[in-house]
């Protein structure tokens, strides 16, 4: 059996069905959300996991970001400092309000909040140069969301998923891992790096030209 021969998809959907693990509701976040403060949230500014994940990522002054599953905006907000606009997008509304006073903090006004999740229609969300799910991708269908974030993106898809329960390893250590036709994935310690270029070509195909 060849990777291309691979139902992934399908394993995913499967595997989350039967680890049972389901939606997680918005009371959830907003009760870590409630717990917070300004200052317990600007800790997470320098973490070497977005120091790493922005690094990978290169932004353009001129690129518009769409951030989904935004939390706090420790990501968000340091976007940014290197793009032209960021959507930050949650379904938690005391989460956005901390994004916002961040953004206020620090006299950021090019960020937008967008309050949605993954399952609601994206009608009104804008399309962006770049969209990212940074940890937010714990989906029932992971394919749908793959594609969700494709038609919002113009030139590409970040996507980083944890591999363990932990945040935040003292040290990401990232390593090339596997190519696949539109996807680069890169592992390390904790978390799953991938990015989708915006080319006409399948989800998950091998690649054909050698690289």
């Amino acid at each position: 059996m060849f990777l291309k021969d691979v139902e992934f998809a399908t394993m995913y959907r499967e595997h989350f069905a039967a680890v049972g693990r389901g939606r997680t509701p918005v009371s959830k976040w907003e009760a870590k959300a409630a717990a917070m403060t300004l200052d317990s949230v600007a800790e997470t500014s320098m973490d070497p996991y977005l120091v790493q994940l922005l690094a990978l990522m290169a932004l353009e002054p001129s690129d518009t970001v769409l951030d989904v599953g935004c939390g706090s905006g420790s990501l968000a907000v340091a976007m940014a400092a290197q793009a032209k606009a960021v959507y930050a997008l949650d379904y938690s509304p005391t989460m956005l309000a901390h994004v916002q006073a961040r953004a206020a903090q620090q006299s950021i006004n090019t960020i937008h909040t967008i309050e949605k999740d993954w399952y609601e229609p994206w009608d009104e969300v804008p399309m962006c140069e770049v969209a990212v799910a940074s940890r937010s991708s714990l989906v029932e269908d992971m394919a749908a969301a793959v594609i969700k974030l494709s038609q919002k993106a113009r030139r590409r898809v970040w996507l980083t998923y944890p591999t363990d329960r932990q945040f935040g390893p003292p040290k990401v250590r990232v390593v090339p891992h596997i190519h696949w036709g539109c996807r680069s994935i890169f592992m390390c310690p904790r978390f799953c790096i991938s990015w989708v270029c915006k080319r006409p070509c399948s989800l998950l195909r091998r690649r054909t030209d050698g690289r």
